[in-house]
């Protein structure tokens, strides 16, 4: 029975509440919206610490003019999306594995990735802060 308020089951907003609710299978969760986005913003990352990049970067920074300030909120504003997608994205992971119907050992695996994973970015968050 619907209630009025379901939406129909097609557009990005259905996969996201398919992915919300761990609907989606879990290895196209883990591999597809979780590893790979992964792979794409770590080579992103390390682009940004090749000597021409950095050197760009260090001369944008201290450009007099506005140009730095754009650069800088628009890396400011990347890293916020890719840490919302991130933390979405491990909720989805989890709640895939939870609905997994194969082996459990698979779904126990994956959480582990996940817990191990965010014990890492908290690891770096503490050590950049202190630095």
């Amino acid at each position: 029975m619907s209630n009025g308020f379901e939406q129909p089951l097609w557009g990005p907003f259905a996969l996201i509440r398919r992915l919300w609710r761990g609907e989606v299978p879990m290895w196209r969760v883990f591999w597809l919206y979780w590893v790979l986005p992964l792979v794409i913003f770590t080579l992103y990352a390390a682009l940004l610490e090749t000597p021409g990049v950095t050197e760009w970067l260090m001369q944008q920074f201290s450009d007099p003019s506005d140009s730095g300030r754009f650069v800088m909120a628009g890396m400011r504003l990347l890293a916020f999306f890719f840490l919302a997608y991130m933390i979405f994205i491990v909720v989805a992971v989890w709640k895939s594995a939870a609905n997994f119907n194969g082996p459990r050992f698979w779904s126990y695996l994956v959480r582990a990735c996940m817990v191990f994973y965010l014990i890492s970015v908290v690891t770096r968050c503490v050590g950049a802060s202190t630095a």
